[in-house]
C-alpha cells in the first residue's frame, strides 16, 4: 500500500519538476495554472493526472492534438520509482545506518527532487541554477549536523569538491566545465565527505566516458561535442549517498584489503 502511496506521490512531484523546469528557463511564474504550450488553452484536471492522463490521450493535448514529449512521461515514472525506492531503502531494507529513518527518509525525497531537477535543467538547457545548489548545500549541512558526521570529514569533502572542479575551470578557462559545476563539487562535498566524495567523482567521469564512448559509436556526437557535466554530477551524488560506503568495502575486499 505505502509503495503505491509514494509511486503516486513521486509521479506527482516529477510532474511540479517537470513544470517548474519550464517555467523557470522562460522566466515565467510558477503560480499560474498549467496549460498546453501549442494552443495555450488551460489543463483541466483530467489533463494533469501523473502518468495516466498522459497514457489516456496518447501523450496528446486534449484541445489541439499536438504531441506532448515523451520526456514528461518519463519524468513522472522515474520520480515515482525514486520515491518508492526510497521507501524500501529506508523501511524494508538493513542498507541505510547513518541516523534517524524518518528524518533521513525526508532528505532522501528532498535530495532526488533537487538532484533531478539539476539533472534535467542542465541535460535540457546547458546550464546550472545557482539556487537549487545552494539549498541542496544548505540542506546537506543541517542533515550532516543532524546526524552527527564528523566535521573535518565534511570540510574535506567540501575542500576536494572545489579544488577538484576549481582547477579544471582555472586551467581550461571555463572551457571544461562552468562555474556551475564548482557549486555541485561543493554540493557533493557538504553531503558526502570525503571518502564519498571520492566515490562520486570516479561515479561521475566513469559514466561520464561510457556515455561519450556510446555517443560515438553510434554518431550522436563528436570529439568536440559538448556535453554537460551536471547530470554526471548529480548521479554521482546520489549514487554515492546511497551506496557509497558499500563501493567503499567492495572496492577495498577485491584488493584484498
Amino acid at each position: 500500500m505505502f509503495y503505491i502511496l509514494f509511486f503516486i506521490l513521486g509521479a506527482i512531484f516529477g510532474s511540479f519538476l517537470d513544470c517548474l523546469i519550464y517555467r523557470i528557463y522562460r522566466e515565467k511564474s510558477i503560480l499560474g495554472r498549467s496549460f498546453c504550450v501549442s494552443c495555450n488553452k488551460i489543463l483541466g484536471f483530467l489533463d494533469l493526472i501523473p502518468i495516466f492522463s498522459y497514457i489516456f490521450l496518447r501523450g496528446k493535448c486534449r484541445h489541439c492534438k499536438s504531441k506532448f514529449g515523451i520526456e514528461h512521461f518519463l519524468v513522472e515514472f522515474i520520480l515515482g520509482v525514486l520515491f518508492v525506492f526510497g521507501y524500501w531503502l529506508f523501511f524494508s531494507s538493513n542498507l541505510w545506518i547513518y541516523g534517524n529513518l524518518i528524518i533521513s527518509f525526508i532528505f532522501y525525497l528532498i535530495l532526488v527532487f533537487l538532484l533531478s531537477f539539476i539533472f534535467i535543467y542542465d541535460l535540457k538547457y546547458y546550464l546550472v541554477v545557482d539556487v537549487f545548489v545552494y539549498v541542496g548545500i544548505l540542506l546537506s549541512i543541517v542533515f550532516n549536523l543532524i546526524i552527527g558526521s564528523d566535521f573535518y570529514n565534511i570540510l574535506y569533502g567540501v575542500i576536494l569538491g572545489i579544488g577538484f572542479f576549481g582547477i579544471q575551470y582555472l586551467l581550461s578557462n571555463g572551457k571544461w566545465l562552468g562555474s556551475g559545476d564548482i557549486l555541485l563539487g561543493t554540493l557533493m562535498g557538504s553531503l558526502l565527505g570525503i571518502k564519498n566524495t571520492i566515490v562520486a567523482l570516479m561515479i561521475c567521469y566513469f559514466s561520464g566516458a561510457m556515455l561519450g564512448i556510446l555517443f560515438l559509436i553510434f554518431k550522436k556526437k563528436k570529439m568536440k561535442s559538448k556535453i554537460p557535466l551536471g547530470p554526471f554530477i548529480s548521479f554521482g551524488i546520489f549514487i554515492s549517498f546511497i551506496f557509497g560506503e558499500q563501493i567503499i568495502k567492495w572496492y577495498f575486499n577485491v584488493l584484498g584489503l
